[in-house]
């Protein structure tokens, strides 16, 4: 998904030659036998009943990741619990009181358990000036890290002393563990900031739905070395890939800043618009920090109100020299990268910032969240919405826990109800913050119904085994199409029980809930075929077929409308063009100008007929098949031995064995002449509860006078 550009400095290498690297303290984990840590390392409980220990390993648990960053052996902190337990490994003292510019270097890393899930561990980094002197942090790392990483945190001046100690602090959410390796404080000295690189990358993969506002498209990472001096960011142009430029509202262009590659619509630095496909930032005047700083081209997409934007393509790509740094101008190619996000169409979109009609019962509700937690179980309720200041949730007001033995699917937050009748493709995506069991204790579920019945099909449950406890905003999306599509009355709820009598965590946090679709503006198919019909009087060589047609859509259909038809599965095909309106939901019986032949009599058992609009948004519904049997009409006199053939008669009724062919049955068990007869049961008996018949071709007495 990402194609990530860079530029290195020509002069990086002058410059580090220019100042001593010298290494203050290290430590690669090789001294020791494992499980055992190195001299001078302790351990400090921070959260838990029992102190989880640092142990040394070779690579992470069950082999994520396989081996050490360097040498053979690293630190990991692994617990398989989801409670948040939390354990400090702390460095020896260390030295830094003559130190002028040190820098914390290591590796990391801390894999996902369940892909699918929030099933990690985190790592948060600290430092104190003295044995007796508080904890501050650094840095931490909260998201899942699937390989080593190298990390890299300058010691602020003001920090250094002659017993300063760094403490590594894993915290278990039943991943692979936190794993760190090949540790060191380094003098990097006074090294002025320069820009070590620029690295353009696609910001997301995921659909945009319509009405929606701060969606990243592109990141520009920023990287900043040294550590005197400032650099100053002048300004940045970037060039539209949209399908529409006006498909983002007035101003609603923007340029946002953070501090890690986790987007947060937090530090607006500029808004505009694109004109003639292209928009400069200019005047930012942003000073840039040490390390990577995050610069995210994001859109305000308008609602789709004509229906017209399903499918358009939101991008952009950053021209050469379009980026503005101390005189200084980046990059040095176009650089676009691989990927873009796709718009679709907002069928319900609720931020929860008013009230659009939920169902709730049992402890959900609408509310601010509070970071409630009324147990040390699991993680607290999240203390600010995803979006806005209001989320939907279980008990957000009170403690913030679930109570024991609710009863199955006891507590529940219904959507309202929605009319998706000229929708299809449709998808579900919303934000969640959940801490629950797993499932065979307690049960929260996502559940669907498109019928009248009372009958909800499961679309997600917790899992079965694994707790879930999560500290973060996560974002969910399902394709619910095979439930929803064309359906006019779509029901989903978010549902909590049953719940065992103990153990209880802080249940469902709700946010941005979304449903998206495309809306259907063409649709037509046959419904009927109204003739000719099996039976008498059409074994002419000019037969006209009238079929009857239904417009599915949502918009009238006016456009030319080809329709064929077939008496023998498309061998021979017989075309006609439509041209009148069919408004929504109404229906024309047309009869197709071009006749057919059915001189000959019997069964027709490949016939349909079919529409060919341009642009038919649901072919599933085009084509009617069907069967005809043509019967001949004899006049008198008549005689039929059926030895050439079965005489074109029919049988039909209630379990009817009527069958023609040579009777071999225990009393009849031959033809009245020659070898072939209709007999119920060639070779048996007939059935109990026998209503069957035997219906002859039709006959033309009008010619005769008895």
């Amino acid at each position: 998904m990402k194609n990530l550009f860079t530029f290195i400095l020509a002069c990086i290498a002058s410059i580090f030659t220019s100042f001593s690297q010298n290494i203050i303290f290290s430590e690669n984990f090789e001294s020791i036998v494992p499980p055992a840590l190195p001299s001078g390392w302790t351990q400090e409980k921070t959260t838990g009943s029992i102190l989880i220990e640092w142990e040394t390993l070779s690579g992470g648990h069950q082999g994520n990741p396989p081996y050490a960053a360097e040498g053979n052996y690293n630190a990991i902190f692994q617990y398989q619990s989801s409670n948040g337990e939390a354990t400090k490994l702390i460095s020896p003292v260390i030295d830094l009181s003559d130190v002028i510019k040190p820098e914390l270097r290591f590796y990391h890393a801390q894999d996902i358990w369940f892909a699918g899930e929030e099933d990690w561990d985190q790592l948060k980094v600290y430092y104190k000036r003295g044995e007796d002197s508080a904890w501050v942090m650094l840095a931490e790392y909260l998201y899942p890290v699937t390989d080593w990483e190298y990390r890299t945190i300058l010691l602020p001046d003001s920090s250094l002393s002659s017993t300063y100690y760094i403490a590594f602090e894993g915290i278990t959410g039943y991943g692979h563990g936190t794993c760190i390796d090949d540790i060191k404080v380094v003098e990097t000295g006074l090294i002025p900031l320069y820009i070590e690189s620029v690295e353009i990358n696609q910001a997301s993969g995921l659909f945009i739905p319509t009405g929606t506002s701060n969606n990243p498209i592109i990141r520009i990472d920023i990287n900043a070395q040294g550590n005197e001096g400032t650099l100053n960011l002048d300004s940045i142009a970037i060039r539209s890939l949209n399908t529409s430029d006006n498909d983002i509202i007035t101003n609603g262009v923007k340029l946002y800043v953070t501090y890690d590659t986790i987007f947060a619509p937090l530090n607006l630095l500029a808004s505009s618009n694109f004109t003639s496909g292209n928009i400069i930032f200019n005047n930012l005047n942003y000073t840039l920090t040490r390390g990577v700083t995050s610069f995210w081209l994001a859109y305000d997409i308008k609602e789709d109100i004509n229906h017209e934007m399903y499918g358009h393509i939101a991008d952009a790509m950053i021209k050469e020299s379009s980026i503005k740094i101390e005189n200084n101008y980046y990059p040095y190619l176009d650089k676009s990268p691989t990927g873009s996000r796709t718009i679709y169409e907002s069928i319900f979109l609720d931020d929860f910032e008013t009230n659009k009609g939920w169902r709730f019962t049992g402890d959900f509700e609408r509310a601010k969240p509070l970071g409630l937690h009324a147990n040390t179980l699991g993680n607290a309720d999240p203390d600010y919405a995803y979006s806005g200041e209001y989320i939907i949730g279980t008990d957000l007001t009170i403690d913030g826990n679930y109570t024991n033995s609710i009863p199955d699917t006891g507590w529940v937050a219904q959507m309202p109800t929605l009319n998706l009748k000229y929708y299809k493709d449709i998808t579900f995506a919303y934000y969640r913050w959940l801490n629950i069991q797993n499932f065979e204790v307690d049960k929260a579920r996502i559940l669907l119904n498109s019928d009248e019945d009372t009958i909800w099909d499961v679309l997600w449950n917790n899992p079965t085994l694994s707790i879930v406890n999560e500290n973060l905003w996560s974002y969910h999306t399902f394709n619910i199409s095979s439930y929803f599509n064309r359906k006019e009355k779509a029901q989903l709820k978010f549902t909590l029980g049953s719940t065992n009598s103990s153990l209880n965590y802080t249940g469902w946090n709700i946010d941005d809930v979304i449903l998206v679709g495309n809306y259907i503006t063409k649709d037509v198919g046959v419904t009927e075929w109204i003739s000719p019909l099996s039976g008498c009087g059409h074994n002419t060589s000019e037969e006209y077929v009238t079929i009857r047609i239904k417009n599915y859509a949502g918009e009238d259909m006016t456009s030319p409308l080809p329709v064929s038809y077939s008496f023998n599965g498309g061998v021979t095909i017989k075309y006609d063009t439509i041209y009148t309106t069919i408004p929504v939901d109404g229906y024309l019986d047309y009869p197709i100008d071009k006749p057919a032949n059915l001189s000959v009599p019997g069964w027709y058992n490949n016939v349909y007929a079919t529409t060919h609009l341009a642009g038919d948004e649901d072919a599933s519904n085009n084509k009617l098949t069907t069967k005809i049997f043509i019967t001949p009409t004899y006049t008198l006199p008549y005689i039929q031995n059926f030895e050439t053939n079965y005489g074109y008669y029919l049988s039909g009724g209630r379990n009817s064995l009527w069958e023609y062919g040579t009777p071999a049955g225990t009393i009849i068990n031959s033809a009245a002449s020659g070898t072939k007869a209709w007999v119920i049961n060639l070779d048996g008996d007939y059935l109990t509860d026998d209503s069957s018949y035997l219906e002859s071709p039709c006959f033309n007495f009008t010619e005769n006078d008895s």
